[in-house]
């Protein structure tokens, strides 16, 4: 049976993704970079095709998920969907790739969060020196943060509850001072069609618009945050794959209201992309306000909050993954002992809420010697948590197609299509974002999110080849068999109830 308390709502399960997700933080993150290499088309264009793109990757996952709403999540689907003969090998790898994937991407929240408050310091005392260095620390510092509050069940529900209003409200009040108050409207015509390519120091165009896909790419990952807390959900059946496809598809349409906007109430996009701080789109915040520092740096603790509230619901969802991990052995019978445990009184894996944001502290160290150590962590969570999310739909579409049994949540006649998209879009960005940003290539702007997912992989694939292949079997048996058929009794009836509609 489930082995944590079922204390969430639709809301907290909502919530956890779109946090996760946090349009505001990433966005506000990673837009002038979209300007630098896509021009305002590309961020504009480049949103919509990854929004449409994304909401293929969460309705498949949607669907795997209302079959098998368990913490162990992606992993667990591949156990189930790969069965006997590949179930164990995918299992292993979706795993281990997931981890990285949300590891990586809390690594680069952190980040957020530390540019965004170094940005406001800047503007207040502009002679204060920011360094990398500085950077990291204090994002290392942040991180502690979010121990203490996953280590209690309602400082952890209040804060999705909060998170989920800093996404609503937050958003709002973004819109309108960018929006309302800005001196100048760019045309529809700079909007829609007009493409750069500043930073990439690459003739091609095309590849350049490419690249601009890392800011909605990194945006719309952290949806499966859903699954991991489905053992902790109330009707998690129903209401887990509600929460993946709801929190995809809320973020696209407000995404893209607020990529609209900030790319309408571009001041001088030259001026932008030489931003001095931090947190580049100060520099939009203080031209949209027409240099109202107050209004700006309120905008900016947004973005910050935002962020922080994002790598919250990582840590919450990544420590349930982890848990489940360790529970079917997957990190070694030492290990996985001492990290499938729960507090005797909150019932929460304490060991792996610690293991995660250690690992995130690890992947912030970049930053000591990188200036691109953004865009790297974006990368390889973006890598990490892609190819995790296209390994069960892979498994769905081959070995499980013709046993795969639908959920309450399924897709009908448009399943494979649907599913056979997000696998070939997941392979692509697996490429495309291993590739080097900034020509010529120097050991400050490389791009090292191919050698460190290049590096994770071989390791990965070699302790399975060598030992893992021989001991891990994939997750243990842990819901009753009554469970299992009160759900599919219920889920029956939906369907029943639905195809009578």
């Amino acid at each position: 049976m489930a082995e944590f308390t079922r204390g969430f709502s639709f809301i907290h399960n909502f919530g956890i993704s779109l946090s996760h997700i946090s349009i505001i933080a990433a966005v506000a993150a990673l837009y002038t970079f979209a300007l630098g290499y896509g021009g305002p088309a590309g961020a504009v264009w480049g949103w919509i095709i990854v929004s449409l793109l994304s909401l293929c990757v969460g309705s498949a996952m949607a669907e795997i998920c209302s079959a098998y709403p368990t913490a162990g999540g992606l992993y667990y689907w591949s156990s189930k969907l790969g069965g006997d003969l590949y179930g164990p090998t995918f299992a292993w790898f979706t795993g281990w790739f997931n981890l990285i994937g949300d590891v990586a991407s809390c690594g680069s929240g952190a980040v957020v969060i530390s540019q965004a408050i170094f940005t406001i310091v800047l503007v207040k005392n502009p002679d204060f020196e920011v360094t990398s260095w500085k950077l990291s620390l204090l994002a290392i510092g942040i991180s502690f943060t979010w121990i203490g509050l996953n280590f209690h069940p309602t400082l952890i529900k209040r804060s999705l509850e909060a998170s989920v209003i800093v996404h609503t409200v937050g958003l709002l009040l973004m819109l309108i001072c960018i929006g309302g108050l800005t001196p100048n409207r760019q045309t529809a015509a700079f909007v829609f069609t007009e493409l750069a390519n500043v930073y990439s120091g690459q003739d091609s165009q095309g590849f350049s618009f490419l690249l601009s896909f890392l800011m909605p790419a990194w945006t719309f990952i952290g949806y499966d945050a859903s699954a991991h807390v489905s053992e902790e959900t109330q009707g998690a059946y129903k209401e887990a794959p509600r929460g993946i496809f709801l929190s995809v598809l809320t973020s696209a349409i407000l995404g893209l209201v607020l990529v609209l906007v900030m790319t309408f109430s571009i001041v001088d996009f030259d001026t932008l992309l030489a931003s001095p701080y931090p947190a580049p789109i100060m520099q939009m915040f203080l031209d949209s306000t027409q240099q109202n520092e107050a209004l700006a740096c309120i905008m900016m603790a947004i973005v910050g909050a935002a962020a922080y509230f994002a790598c919250l619901s990582i840590v919450c969802a990544n420590s349930r993954m982890i848990y489940a991990f360790s529970r079917d052995q997957a990190f070694g019978t030492v290990v996985s002992k001492a990290l499938y445990y729960t507090s005797p009184t909150t019932k929460l894996p304490v060991h792996a809420i610690c293991l995660s944001t250690f690992l995130a502290d690890l992947i912030i160290a970049i930053g000591f010697g990188s200036s691109v150590a953004l865009q790297v962590a974006a990368s390889i969570g973006t890598v990490g948590m892609m190819t995790a999310y296209a390994l069960p739909i892979f498994c769905r579409l081959t070995f499980a197609r013709k046993v795969f049994k639908k959920g309450e949540f399924h897709l009908g006649p448009l399943s494979e299509i649907i599913g056979w998209i997000a696998v070939i879009w997941s392979a692509f960005l697996f490429v495309l974002l291993c590739l080097p940003y900034t020509y010529p290539i120097t050991s400050l702007n490389f791009n090292y999110a191919s050698v460190l997912i290049g590096g994770y992989s071989v390791i990965v694939g070699t302790v399975w080849f060598f030992s893992a292949k021989s001991w891990f079997k994939g997750p243990v048996p842990y819901v009753s068999e009554d469970e299992i058929k009160e759900m599919e009794g219920v889920m029956a009836d939906e369907a029943e109830k639905s195809t009578a509609l």
